[in-house]
């Protein structure tokens, strides 16, 4: 087992924040609160982080401390999937998580979660950087990471051309922009993003999510 650092640098944790949150309250917009288990992403009630679910099977933690961040994805189709594995390995688990602050994991009450992963990643606050953990008898398999990250929609161009087909309708571009930009977001920037959303319970959970 290596730790490497990861090359080309992946987003800064500013970077990966800005671009969840605003992902988060774009969300809230198009999806209503009765049917918040459609959404894409969550934040957690309390905590800093956040959860990717693509509804297939597949997710994505992210999770944010004062040491770091940690990226935990579980691509189910992937052979490293321990659930439809032959044997199941828990050496698998044991090596991935090896050197990762156990101060991340603190957030799961069922520990069984942490087996809902194929690959993990986490950033190191110390010395700046993101690292992973790579076995070198699984090298051969997709961990499916590079599909999970693409989830994770960096600017307003990626979220809306992702929207346009997820959604099946034209998507107001300046709204989305706005978002991306961390702009205060107001009764006619919901308006104009989903006309037919509850404007008021909306901007009370974009309130709620900036807590």
């Amino acid at each position: 087992m290596n730790v490497v650092s990861i090359t080309p640098e992946y987003l800064s944790p500013q970077e990966l924040y800005c671009s969840l949150k605003a992902m988060a309250i774009l969300e809230i917009i198009m999806v209503p609160q009765q049917k918040a288990y459609l959404r894409v992403i969550k934040k957690h009630t309390s905590k800093k982080a956040y959860f990717i679910d693509n509804g297939a099977g597949d997710t994505v933690d992210i999770l944010f401390d004062d040491r770091g961040i940690l990226i935990k994805g579980f691509d189910h189709e992937s052979k490293l999937n321990q659930f439809g594995a032959d044997k199941w390995n828990e050496d698998f688990f044991k090596n991935i998580y090896a050197n990762i602050p156990q101060c991340f994991f603190n957030i799961y009450d069922n520990k069984e979660e942490l087996y809902y992963m194929t690959f993990c990643m986490w950033y190191d606050n110390k010395v700046k950087c993101w690292k992973q953990n790579v076995l070198e008898n699984f090298k051969q398999y997709d961990n499916g990471q590079d599909f999970l990250l693409s989830y994770i929609h960096t600017n307003a161009r990626q979220w809306i051309e992702w929207a346009k087909y997820y959604f099946n309708m034209d998507i107001n571009c300046e709204v989305v922009e706005k978002v991306y930009r961390g702009e205060q977001i107001i009764a006619y920037d919901v308006i104009a993003l989903n006309p037919e959303c509850d404007v008021k319970q909306v901007l009370q959970e974009i309130l709620d999510l900036e807590c």
